[in-house]
């Protein structure tokens, strides 16, 4: 063998035996980092980012400052583009007081990535302090995605939102339905009553972007208003978003379309199904003598029980109530109702020459006194014997008796 391919031999072989020597101090630095001894492994491999980045987060959680700034000096030298490496950094340099090079290493890291809270939350706050609430916006929704400080994030979400520009970035990131957006408009998480005018907005300013609110998101905020008696606002809203009102029909959902899908609306402002035992609903047949028919319920089974029912929100003074039985209902087996919420009935009146009782009649007037700001229409069965018994309904109308 030649001196040259004895002294390529020897050189590869020298190689191979260092790359050796670097793999297993590698792989015992990275034992000694997954056992919690960061120590050891930087002391292993100086060099080695990760555990540095480790140990200068000890011994900053130790309160050992001036050792942090050097072990985090040493992962950002071994690692110039790891974010948690310069954020350690950072906030070494915040500790020992060195506002301005922290401030300078934060905002390195926040360009390094989404995914240090630490870094985020540092960003969060300068960004408010700064009046940015848009870069607020941006970033706290980063946290969110990731599930990370989710209550804290939320709430930070409400004060958010009552900026312009933060109210905008808001808009923009729930359109894009992310994985918090059930627990900012379904759970209503962190929402106050001060919150209340511009959760109301947002709702009307998904429903025309590119992310409308569901019947879910409406429902459960607008119940919220009606659980609190603001039920003029909550009418209101509900009507905006829905267009679920007919001006000339004060009914909520008149073809009972809450009733027959397949899950129910929150809304109080729809139909509500009572489940009431022994009642079945279902979409009536529109051929034949029952065209027009809306809803079908089938009752068997006796005694007073509810099926139906909505929340109303009249003025006081005269309505008149039509309803179109497509089978005859003059046997008392369901029975209208209006009541104030939490209160006195309010009397229906067959209109003359329409019926001899209320349950009979197909037109009902009726008196909304003062005092009585919300009201319950309810749908009755009341049936004297067991044997089954099929109606059908046609659609309500609910207007001013002008």
């Amino acid at each position: 063998m030649s001196a040259g391919a004895w002294t390529l031999r020897a050189a590869t072989a020298a190689v191979a035996l260092l790359l050796a020597y670097e793999i297993v101090t590698i792989s015992v630095a990275a034992r000694a980092l997954a056992g919690g001894r960061s120590g050891a492994a930087v002391s292993l491999r100086p060099n080695f980012a990760l555990a540095a980045e480790n140990a200068a987060h000890e011994a900053l959680s130790s309160g050992d400052t001036a050792r942090a700034a050097l072990l985090a000096a040493d992962a950002v030298r071994g690692s110039p583009l790891d974010q948690a490496a310069t954020s350690e950094l950072a906030l070494a340099r915040e500790t020992q007081h060195r506002l301005g090079e922290e401030a300078g290493m934060m905002k390195a890291a926040g360009e390094l990535g989404w995914r240090d809270p630490a870094v985020q939350l540092w960003t969060i706050k300068a960004a408010l302090i700064e009046n940015a609430p848009d870069v607020a916006v941006t970033r706290a929704d980063a946290m969110l995605r990731q599930g990370t400080e989710p209550d804290r994030m939320l709430r930070l979400m409400r004060v958010l939102s009552r900026s312009p520009g933060g109210f905008s970035t808001l808009v923009e990131r729930l359109s894009e339905r992310p994985n918090w957006r059930p627990a900012y408009l379904d759970s209503l998480a962190g929402l106050t009553p001060a919150d209340y005018p511009v959760h109301a907005h947002l709702l009307l300013a998904l429903k025309h972007g590119e992310g409308p609110p569901s019947r879910e998101e409406i429902g459960v905020f607008v119940g919220r208003l009606v659980s609190e008696q603001r039920y003029v606002e909550a009418r209101r809203l509900w009507t905006q978003l829905t267009g679920g009102a007919d001006p000339n029909n004060l009914i909520g959902d008149p073809k009972f379309a809450s009733l027959l899908a397949a899950e129910p609306s929150p809304s109080p402002f729809e139909w509500t199904n009572y489940s009431a035992p022994d009642v079945e609903i279902g979409s009536a047949p529109s051929s034949g003598d029952r065209r027009g028919a809306v809803l079908s319920i089938a009752i068997s089974g006796s005694g007073a029980r509810r099926v139906i029912g909505q929340t109303l929100v009249l003025a006081p003074g005269q309505y008149v109530l039509r309803f179109g039985w497509h089978k005859d209902a003059s046997d008392g087996s369901l029975k209208w109702a209006v009541s104030c919420t939490g209160g006195a009935e309010v009397p229906l009146t067959p209109e003359s020459g329409r019926g001899s009782a209320p349950e009979a009649a197909k037109v009902w007037t009726l008196s909304v006194p003062a005092g009585c700001p919300s009201q319950q229409l309810v749908l009755w069965a009341d049936k004297s014997t067991p044997d089954r018994a099929e109606f059908q309904l046609g659609s309500p109308t609910l207007e001013a008796n002008r």
